[in-house]
């Protein structure tokens, strides 16, 4: 698969175009590939499977460029990125372009606040987020010196860390124990702050788990897991609006009227590797035991 992020300029230009033809607009060009668009960020992506789709999606490229021209949406292209994603190496190379420029090949690009690698495992994203909030953790720490109150050191923390934690854990969640450890350095360094601060020796020989219930603070495994059941909820109850995603859904029909059947199905096989909505339906069935 393909994928372009694309920024444009020229906000207002903008405005007026897609008043005019709407979000079909970039649609009706791109006849070989797909594309999400969230305010002026526009992604294009497409499944290459053999050398002629190289060819197909810079026809669509060439394509959108001409239209986005004729209605005054500039592109930007060095804000305008290649990162190809694949499973163990690339079918095949190929240097797309646009206006005659060349469009910069990467092994990660951040879209929309994640970090996305050519394959998926989000390692770069979730070492990103460690190391942000492991500095968020010793502002708190340097803020906290003069105050005795027990309270405060946790409502910041779940102010000004978890935010990062929850942002869209749906998808980019470890797989890897390494980097599930990676998370848990954050939570770990604030409990032997809170203990030394406070002086709460009797705590720090509990088991992690228990600390965290000590203070109050849920681990990242309950956190995303809240994201999955409430992701499943909105869905099957039409509060996001996403047909493609709802069909996805593999609901498990039992034969016979059981009173422990798991609502979805899901294949089980030693290759078999959970997408992010699969771990979501695999933690409804969880929830509903």
């Amino acid at each position: 698969m393909e994928w372009r992020a694309n920024r444009t300029r020229d906000r207002s230009h903008g405005i007026r175009a897609f008043n005019q033809l709407g979000h079909h607009g970039p649609k009706q060009h791109l006849n070989h590939s797909n594309f999400l668009l969230y305010a002026d960020d526009l992604l294009i992506f497409s499944k290459i499977e053999s050398p002629s789709d190289h060819i197909l999606l810079q026809e669509d490229l060439n394509s959108f460029v001409k239209w986005s021209n004729s209605n005054y949406l500039k592109i930007n292209s060095a804000k305008t990125f290649h990162l190809p994603i694949f499973k163990s190496k690339p079918i095949s190379t190929f240097t797309y372009n646009i206006d005659s420029t060349t469009i910069t090949t990467v092994s990660k690009l951040n879209i929309l606040g994640v970090m996305f690698d050519s394959k998926l495992t989000f390692k770069h994203h979730i070492i990103n987020i460690a190391a942000k909030c492991l500095k968020i953790n010793g502002v708190i720490f340097k803020i906290l010196r003069d105050f005795n109150s027990k309270n405060t050191p946790i409502s910041l923390f779940k102010s000004l860390i978890l935010p990062h934690l929850n942002y869209c854990n749906l998808i980019w969640s470890p797989k890897q124990v390494y980097l599930l450890n990676t998370l848990e350095k954050i939570y770990k360094k604030f409990i032997r702050f809170y203990i030394f601060k406070f002086n709460l020796q009797h705590i720090y020989n509990l088991p992690y788990h228990e600390r965290l219930n000590k203070l109050n603070l849920p681990s990242f495994k309950s956190i995303l897991s809240s994201s999955q059941l409430s992701f499943i909820s909105k869905l099957t109850s039409n509060k996001i609006n996403s047909p493609h995603l709802l069909a996805s859904l593999k609901f498990h029909t039992p034969q016979y009227n059981l009173r422990n059947s798991p609502s979805f199905y899901i294949p089980l096989n030693k290759h078999f590797k959970p997408s992010p909505l699969c771990q979501a339906m695999i933690s409804f069935n969880k929830f509903n035991k």
